[in-house]
């Protein structure tokens, strides 16, 4: 499994995906038009995580790639059909495809991936096909490596814990360069299900290991593998092997978006019954101060009809007393 030839990659990748029809569409020269529209927020948001982008690579370490990486991700954030804006992970592929392909090429290639093989949905706010690729994946590891699942469960071991970093950025955060351009090369060809027999083949591998090693230890191999471990001939090889169902997948999909639906509806219900409980709260302390401010109110008009007899009793014995005082005089 030696990939594509380097010479032959960029021509690949840029007809497979489709990029060479848009671009043959655009009628307009879009790409140029499109970087060098003004955008401070999104300039300001790529260009934090350029530094932090293929930092193995020369081109990366010298900084002289990051400005048409930048061109091309500004290109991207400003193109109309753009429907997730930018996300960390996009960097990563711009910048693989830029390794082989020029500026206006790599951002058709962009544009066909989120397009054409539905990239975009997995960096759309909330990342909901990457939360539908995870619940994929605990699936299929539950299916194929039932030990090794269990093993994660009984470790609390989430996946999502690894699988973000692997799918966003096409394994290059975890993998060299070398090894993610062949898993773009499958990619290309085969779409998102090589992704899943990649992720077996290479857990399968490691099953032995996995299963005697504590959380942190898998932890920081599933994020960071060393490759002078890994026989990744074999991996792919047998990755290619590995059948799966895209009924399966197709189930598992929905499956995922009906129980986050039924969730939806408890944590609806829940906030409802929570409102309603604040609002009956809220009922209660108003009846609770009306009540009190009643009861104040008669206590004070009890208090007023004791001072009124209290002063009443006082002025009449001031009368009586006046009156003796004048009895006595006249006597």
């Amino acid at each position: 499994m030696r990939g594509v030839p380097n010479r032959f990659r960029g021509n690949i990748w840029f007809i497979l995906s489709g990029a060479d029809k848009l671009m043959k569409q655009d009628q307009e020269n879009l790409f140029k038009k499109l970087k060098k529209i003004k955008n401070p927020k999104a300039e300001e948001l790529i260009k934090k995580d350029l530094d932090r982008t293929l930092t193995t690579h020369r081109g990366y370490i010298e900084k002289t790639e990051q400005s048409r990486l930048l061109d091309v991700l500004i290109a991207w954030m400003n193109y109309e059909k753009n429907e997730c804006g930018y996300s960390q992970g996009m960097n990563f592929i711009a910048a693989i495809l830029l390794l082989f392909l020029d500026e206006e090429q790599a951002f058709w290639t962009l544009v066909a991936l989120m397009e054409n093989y539905n990239l975009s949905e997995m960096y759309k706010p909330g990342f909901p096909y990457l939360e539908i690729a995870t619940y994929q994946w605990d699936r299929l590891l539950e299916k194929f490596l039932p030990k090794l699942y269990n093993h994660f469960q009984f470790l609390f071991l989430t996946s999502d814990i690894y699988t973000s970093r692997w799918f966003l950025t096409m394994f290059s955060t975890t993998f060299s360069i070398h090894t993610t351009l062949k898993l773009m090369d499958f990619f290309f060809f085969d779409g998102w299900k090589f992704r899943f027999q990649i992720c077996i083949s290479l857990l399968k591998s490691f099953q032995k290991s996995f299963l005697l090693l504590p959380f942190e230890d898998i932890v920081s191999t599933l994020l960071n593998f060393d490759e002078s471990t890994v026989d990744f001939p074999k991996i792919f090889k047998n990755a290619k092997k590995i059948k799966l169902s895209t009924n399966d997948l197709e189930k598992w999909e929905n499956e995922f978006k009906e129980k986050k639906k039924e969730n939806e509806i408890e944590i609806e219900k829940k906030n409802q019954n929570q409102k309603e409980k604040e609002k009956e709260r809220k009922k209660e302390n108003e009846n609770q101060n009306e009540n009190e401010n009643e009861k104040e109110k008669e206590k004070e008009n009890e208090n007023g009809k004791e001072n009124e007899i209290e002063i009443e009793k006082k002025n009449q014995n001031q009368k009586e007393k006046e009156k003796e005082r004048e009895n006595e005089i006249e006597n």
